[in-house]
C-alpha cells in the first residue's frame, strides 16, 4: 500500500484519525469524515448548516458551498466557485 502522506504532506495533521486508512477509503467516506471533523473545530470557525468557514477566510459573492465543507484558515474562495459534498 502507498501511504497517502507521500503525496499530501499535511494529511497526517489534518486527518489524524484516518492516517492509517487507504486513500480510497478516505475519499469514499470524506463527507462523513468532514461532518465529524466539524464538531471538533475551534471558535475560529463559523459553522452554518454543515459549512464551516474560518473567520480569516474570505468568501466572494457568488460562491456556492454545499455541506459538508470546511474552509480553512486564510483560504480564499472566489466568486463562481462551487464546493460541494466533502471538500
Amino acid at each position: 500500500m502507498i501511504p497517502i502522506n507521500k503525496f499530501i504532506s499535511l494529511f497526517p495533521h489534518a486527518f489524524a484519525k484516518q492516517n492509517n486508512l487507504p486513500p480510497w477509503e478516505v475519499t469514499n467516506n470524506l463527507a462523513e469524515i468532514l461532518c465529524e471533523m466539524t464538531t471538533h473545530l475551534d471558535n475560529g470557525y463559523i459553522i452554518t448548516e454543515g459549512v464551516a468557514i474560518h473567520k480569516t477566510a474570505p468568501i466572494e459573492n457568488g460562491a456556492v458551498l454545499k455541506a459538508p465543507v470546511i474552509v480553512g484558515e486564510h483560504c480564499f474562495v472566489g466568486s463562481n466557485t462551487s464546493l460541494r459534498a466533502g471538500v
